[in-house]
């Protein structure tokens, strides 16, 4: 289950070389292995591109694809989005994608709704979800010290009762 068919894999970055490859921007991690991407802000109303090549360069990812051959033609597509299609990764049964958690309840250990996730990041040291309850909002690293785990999107839950949170909450300013 998933509010978009399309996933966001970054940005063109800088031409490498001169044979069309670019770097990846706006991504910490390697690429999962797909063989086609859709360049541009609308994935649905752009043609999908083959990849010819993938690899990963310093702290990087680098890519060519079928239709740009030199480095003119790569400086020409510049910071567009890359996407892939959702269907294309391939997820073992208990893993799911930050998308997937979003607006989702969680529940606490007495059954009692915490509120929904507004949203997912990461800061650096571990993914944190934002729940939202009313005009009140809190940050919460989604680690196995808070969340019963392997996280099931059909039900989240935390580990703590309600009462636990309840200095954690602070007001959403403009609310």
């Amino acid at each position: 289950m998933t509010s978009s068919k399309y996933l966001s894999l970054g940005k063109v970055g800088k031409p490498h070389g001169l044979k069309g490859a670019f770097f990846v921007s706006g991504r910490d991690e390697a690429l999962p292995k797909v063989d086609r991407i859709y360049i541009g802000s609308k994935p649905e109303s752009t043609p999908s591109v083959r990849i010819t090549s993938m690899k990963w360069q310093g702290d990087r990812s680098v890519l060519e694809i079928e239709s740009i051959r030199d480095r003119e033609s790569a400086e020409a597509i510049l910071h567009q989005e890359i996407w892939i299609e959702r269907s294309q990764l391939k997820l073992e049964a208990t893993d799911c994608l930050w998308i997937d958690l979003e607006g989702k309840v969680v529940w606490t250990s007495n059954h009692m709704e915490l509120g929904r996730i507004s949203g997912v990041a990461n800061y650096g040291a571990s993914d944190i979800v934002e729940i939202v309850k009313g005009k009140q909002r809190m940050s919460l690293p989604l680690i196995q010290d808070y969340f019963k785990w392997p996280i099931q999107p059909e039900k989240i839950e935390v580990k703590q009762e309600l009462d636990f949170f309840s200095d954690l909450w602070e007001d959403i300013h403009g609310a």
